[in-house]
């Protein structure tokens, strides 16, 4: 046992006290690793870069919002055709990475680009409400929870099956 702040907690049988510092496990500190490589900083560039593209080829260059003639209700600016072609491109991006084991890398640098773009659009549009921050965080976490998806069902399909 050990005595920590007004309790005390066990640092179980793999550890002992000097531990105690660290108890981060080796595999959290291999999950990083891929930023420490020439081959990561390059991959996530390049993936951070294309990302960009996809946001400009898809949606930077729509800033009109379109009225329902029927209803008069205002939506926009994107239409359902650009969302399903972004939501296309940057799962085939995810999808490369988790093939070539870049899935970290990935899941950092595609939505942080994206994200980064979105706000960019947002802070520069004249006719902005505001709203920009929530719609970024809003990108941000639907671009990372899409990333992390298709990595990892990527990676799983990359594991030979395990043969019983």
């Amino acid at each position: 046992m050990t005595e920590v702040a007004g309790g005390a907690f066990s640092l179980g049988s793999e550890y002992s006290s000097a531990d105690a510092v660290n108890l981060r496990p080796m595999e959290t500190r291999r999950r990083w690793e891929p930023f420490r490589s020439r081959r990561g900083a390059v991959a996530g560039t390049l993936i951070a870069v294309i990302s960009a593209g996809v946001y400009m080829a898809w949606l930077g260059w729509d800033q009109e919002y379109q009225v329902d003639p029927a209803t008069g209700a205002l939506s926009g600016p994107y239409e359902t055709w650009q969302v399903v072609g972004v939501v296309a491109c940057l799962g085939l991006v995810a999808f490369v990475a988790g093939l070539l084991g870049l899935r970290t890398v990935c899941r950092v640098a595609l939505p942080a680009a994206f994200a980064l773009c979105f706000s960019i659009d947002g802070i520069t549009d004249p006719n902005s409400d505001g709203l920009w921050g929530v719609g970024a965080a809003m990108t941000f976490g639907g671009a990372w929870v899409g990333a992390n998806l298709v990595g990892i069902a990527t990676e799983r399909l990359r594991r030979p099956a395990a043969r019983a």
